[in-house]
């Protein structure tokens, strides 16, 4: 999983929303960065045409509950062999 789709992810209707939401607050950000940033309308349209190829904005919902349960599965896997490798300290 790449930075484009977690971004698909983090907004309720995916990276546009996103952009929408966020692209103020990284701005703001990158005034204090050595080049201010800036969110490119076109470049979000093309990025997201090409996240709709992969994925119609339909199955969005869909993938953030997969993602999700499989972030929630890790965590859980990752607490059990911390507790296992303790056993043996």
């Amino acid at each position: 999983m790449g930075p484009f789709e977690t971004i698909d992810f983090n907004a309720p209707v995916g990276l546009a929303d996103y952009a929408a939401r966020y692209s103020q607050m990284y701005r703001e950000m990158s005034v204090f960065q050595s080049s201010e940033m800036k969110w490119d309308v076109n470049l979000i349209k093309r990025i997201y045409k090409d996240r709709r190829s992969m994925l119609e904005e339909t199955g969005i919902e869909e993938r953030q509950v997969w993602h999700d349960r499989s972030l929630a599965d890790l965590v859980a896997h990752k607490s059990k062999l911390d507790k296992q490798s303790n056993k043996f300290e």
